[in-house]
């Protein structure tokens, strides 16, 4: 039985040295294409993200793990804050505090018990109310909300009415809203702001949204740029052409000739004085004139919110410091505009 048992022992033995020399031939081999058991290819189950081997069926890696960090701020890699909408100035406390939703459904989407909706609106009432701890607190709420209303109606971006709800912000911590309307400062405020982003708005396009009279918004202003020292440079007439332009749908040719005439404008000595709105609308018109165009002067006047007669007056400015024209303001002051606009064709052909 000896010999018996010795040759068992060989046949159990042999399996176990192939084995080890099998191994040993693999371990050269990239682990990422070849099995480490079996030496076989490996594949990826695109459904469950597993690397297998497509032999023995061996898994030799799992789902991808990312080792990199579970934040990610694309404004400021320094701040990892995780969750949250970012601060905004437009809402009284800047976006931190909480909001109760009114779907009265659960996180389940169950709809809540009488009872629980009872207590929901108890807890909503509460939360409203502490939400502003005073009244700047509760005046600055309802000035963001007013501001953030005439912005979306003047179709401004998002910049001008963060920038308005800073300059309001200011103004409240330095007491300059007394004796005045939250209205009234809030126009201001979106006002200011829309010159300081080079989108400036004339009083008249505020007044039109605002529930307050122009006035008042006029002596606003005027007291939060004195008392804040806010220094804005004077508004270019060539701002305003491209949006009146696209009101009153004209051609590219008239529009860049009304930005030609505003600048040789502004260059002149009749420039001081005169709103840069009503440039504008006078450019576009002797523009207008000059191309053979049919623009009406009460078009003209609605779209930006002026009259005809700023219009013809201002048009013999703008004709007179035109230096591309012979034409003086002593030869067109007594003509009308069909004749105005034949002097112009000849001077142009």
């Amino acid at each position: 039985m000896a010999p018996t048992e010795s040759t068992n022992v060989t046949q159990r033995s042999r399996p176990v040295q192939h084995n080890t020399e099998s191994t040993t031939e693999t371990e050269p081999t990239s682990s990422e294409t070849q099995c480490s058991e079996c030496g076989g290819r490996l594949i990826q189950d695109t459904s469950t993200q597993e690397l297998h081997c497509e032999d023995c069926g061996v898994v030799a890696e799992g789902t991808n793990i990312d080792h990199g960090p579970e934040w990610r701020n694309f404004d400021d890699e320094s701040d990892r804050s995780r969750v949250g909408a970012p601060l905004t100035e437009t809402r009284h406390d800047r976006g931190l505090s909480t909001d109760i939703g009114w779907d009265d459904r659960d996180g389940y989407g169950n709809p809540l018990s009488s009872k629980q909706k009872q207590k929901m609106r108890r807890l909503r009432k509460w939360n409203s109310r502490f939400k502003a701890k005073d009244h700047k607190e509760r005046d600055l709420r309802n000035a963001t909300t007013e501001i953030l209303r005439m912005n979306s109606a003047l179709g401004l971006p998002d910049s001008v009415s963060e920038t308005a709800a800073v300059i309001y912000r200011q103004a409240s911590n330095e007491d300059l809203i007394k004796g005045y309307a939250i209205e009234a400062m809030a126009s201001a405020a979106l006002y200011i702001s829309a010159r300081l982003e080079g989108i400036p708005r004339t009083f008249e396009e505020v007044e039109s949204v605002s529930r307050i009279e122009i006035d008042r918004t006029r002596r606003a202003q005027t007291r939060l740029r004195r008392e804040l020292g806010i220094k804005i440079e004077p508004a270019n007439p060539s701002e305003y052409i491209p949006r009146y332009s696209s009101k009153l749908d004209v051609d590219r040719e008239i529009r860049n000739e009304a930005k030609r005439l505003s600048q040789h404008f502004m260059e002149s000595q009749h420039a001081s004085g005169h709103d840069p709105s009503n440039v504008a609308a006078a450019a576009i018109y002797t523009a207008s004139l000059q191309f053979d165009q049919d623009l009406a002067q009460t078009a003209i006047a609605d779209a930006c919110q002026t009259s005809a007669v700023t219009i013809r007056k201002t048009t013999k400015l703008l004709i007179d410091a035109d230096p591309g024209t012979d034409l003086g303001f002593e030869e067109i002051e007594d003509l009308n505009s069909t004749k105005i606009a034949t002097r112009l064709q000849q001077v142009r052909d």
